[in-house]
């Protein structure tokens, strides 16, 4: 993967799991400037799932939420730690942000466009979820069909699929970023699961 700075967290048992899914994350922040090194994205998971709770930080708040939303319940450390041992995380853009919910330019988004399908088909992954409407609307759309109308609970969310240069398809759903208010994980867990049963009769 020779355009990815930021290598993706892939847990232990991803490769064999089935649907094989990876979240992506919009982008890292580094408010002491840089952009990091390559093991970075798998530091920062690596330390989430080894935390005590004298070590609890309000950003882990996301993970935390979209576990729950993932799996339909707050989760136990030992529960936490083999959910993302089944998962791949990867974050979108390859250069880092220096504050929170700060935006990338338009050339970042395009910047990483070679990263982000080198993931894809390195991790052949089945699902993405990607986090957050702005990083969906930057996603490209190159390789990409849309997908069937998905209505959960009267609201419709936005799904597609891209095909890979082997004919792998890869079905994307977007979902409001988890540390977002309006986030709820009923909500999300419903979407989730009824996206991987389309999923399985395709």
């Amino acid at each position: 993967m020779k355009h990815v700075h930021f290598l993706p967290f892939v847990g232990e048992h991803y490769q064999s799991t089935d649907p094989k899914m990876l979240i992506l994350g919009e982008s890292h922040y580094i408010d002491y400037g840089g952009n990091g090194y390559p093991e970075f994205t798998q530091e920062i998971l690596k330390g989430y799932l080894q935390i005590t709770p004298c070590e609890y930080e309000n950003w882990m708040n996301t993970f935390r939420r979209f576990e729950h939303a993932l799996t339909g319940k707050k989760l136990t450390d030992e529960e936490r730690l083999a959910c993302w041992n089944n998962l791949a995380f990867y974050n979108y853009l390859q250069k880092a942000m220096v504050a929170p919910r700060e935006a990338g330019t338009k050339q970042d988004y395009q910047d990483a466009e070679l990263a982000f399908f080198e993931v894809l088909e390195t991790l052949q992954p089945d699902i993405v979820i990607v986090w957050g409407k702005r990083l969906w609307q930057n996603l490209p759309w190159t390789q990409w069909n849309e997908g069937e109308a998905l209505v959960i609970d009267g609201k419709t969310v936005d799904n597609g699929c891209y095909t890979l240069p082997d004919g792998h398809r890869v079905y994307v759903l977007s979902a409001i970023h988890p540390s977002a208010t309006m986030f709820s994980c009923d909500f999300w867990h419903n979407a989730i699961e009824t996206f991987k049963q389309r999923i399985v009769k395709q």
